[in-house]
């Protein structure tokens, strides 16, 4: 939202007029010009779906994506002639490199089962 907020907004006023943008919270539901239609597809699914199910409902395949988002605070960085390094991919916010698989993606499930429904991480022997 940040991203959106202080660098792609700006440079889609100056590149084309904006009609309208609705926004909730502090997250942006649409933005709209007369060339451009973003919708964040999450506030347009239904709230039993995720976003691989919306994915998976229409034929195509969910893969996750992997960004630096700790790394990226720049946009000066576009223009690095080199691909983000391992440490690069750090999370600060799991405390933990997005790049290192978790248990369901090793396991190849979309959650694993613990106590009383709740997701719990299953010991991998």
């Amino acid at each position: 939202s940040r991203i959106l907020k202080e660098f792609l907004i700006p440079v889609i006023i100056d590149l084309d007029s904006l009609k309208f943008v609705i926004k909730k919270s502090t997250s942006y539901m649409a933005i709209v010009t007369e060339e451009l239609r973003f919708l964040d597809v999450m506030y347009y699914i239904a709230p039993s779906f995720n976003y691989s199910q919306f994915l998976h409902a229409y034929g195509a395949n969910a893969q996750k994506g992997f960004f630096p988002y700790d790394w990226f605070n720049d946009l000066k960085k576009l223009e690095s002639d080199r691909f983000p390094s391992y440490q690069d991919f750090y999370s600060s916010l799991k405390g933990s490199n997005t790049l290192q698989p978790t248990a369901t993606e090793i396991l190849g499930v979309d959650e694993v089962p613990g106590r009383n429904g709740h997701s719990a991480l299953i010991p991998l022997l």
